[in-house]
């Protein structure tokens, strides 16, 4: 059928641009049927085909994302943005702005407003929002606030 997924990040995640929300999230690691991954459900969530071609819930409840797989897409801006989901026991628990191969993080300090600093390079950026998990722009690490 399709040759992508939909991905509904939650919360939204903002573009590294602008700071625009950012929506129409697709991705290529899932069975690439047109189904809507929802952060935090383990299954998708709907089937967005015509209704005679739409798999029964009992076949979208075997389905399952890998523990790491790329999401993307475009801002208004017109900067094309690639995120990275990360899964535990089967559900999609975490997405972070970036390409990452691991879930493996160097810690980061917040100084509120989704301004943070990397601990491995000292770079200081803000996020747009105070998110768990972001990529560095300066070393590319996957950075991670505490209690995140």
């Amino acid at each position: 059928m399709g040759m992508f997924d939909h991905y509904r990040p939650q919360p939204s995640l903002h573009c590294p641009q602008c700071g625009s929300e950012l929506a129409g999230w697709q991705g290529k690691e899932g069975p690439c049927n047109l189904v809507i991954w929802r952060q935090g459900a383990a299954a998708p969530t709907g089937h967005e085909v015509d209704e005679e071609r739409r798999l029964p819930r009992r076949e979208l409840d075997q389905l399952r994302l890998p523990a790491i797989f790329r999401l993307y897409t475009d801002c208004s801006c017109g900067s094309w943005v690639v995120a990275t989901g990360f899964g535990q026991d089967e559900t999609w628990t975490e997405v972070a702005l970036g390409e990452f191969e691991t879930r493996a993080s160097v810690p980061a300090t917040s100084f509120g407003d989704g301004v943070r600093q990397c601990s491995r390079c000292a770079h200081v950026w803000s996020t747009g929002d105070p998110i768990a998990l972001a990529g560095c722009p300066s070393c590319a690490r996957l950075t991670e606030l505490a209690g995140g």
